[in-house]
């Protein structure tokens, strides 16, 4: 087995949305508060705040190891930190290198609908 860290790709905003565009599957998580997330969040993320207990189990019930997750938080902190708990689980990552706000400084939409 290689190195687990290969299966974690840090990308641009811009390269995120792509590989959103381009995914077969959606997988979206918002590693974020829940409180963040209701303060604006990018369109079909699911909300697992990275702090719960639960969050590894939570993870897996909402999404499946063979769809490459598609990971973020506030700056990146926090999304590697629950990329490396997940890694572990099987999962490809895809990780918004420096999060929502790198996201939002590109002018790109977030939405702001309830969970």
């Amino acid at each position: 087995m290689g190195n687990l860290l290969e299966n974690i790709v840090s990308v641009s905003s811009s390269e995120f949305e792509q590989s959103l565009i381009n995914s077969k599957y959606l997988a979206l998580l918002d590693v974020r508060t829940e409180e963040e997330f209701l303060q604006g969040h990018i369109s079909n993320a699911i909300n697992i705040d990275v702090y719960d207990l639960d969050f590894v189990h939570k993870v897996k019930e909402q999404f499946s190891s063979k769809t490459p997750l598609h990971i973020y938080c506030h700056a990146g902190v926090r999304s590697m930190m629950a990329a490396q708990c997940l890694i572990g689980e099987g999962y490809k990552l895809v990780n918004l290198e420096y999060g929502i706000v790198e996201w939002i400084d590109e002018g790109k939409e977030i939405v702001y609908k309830a969970l």
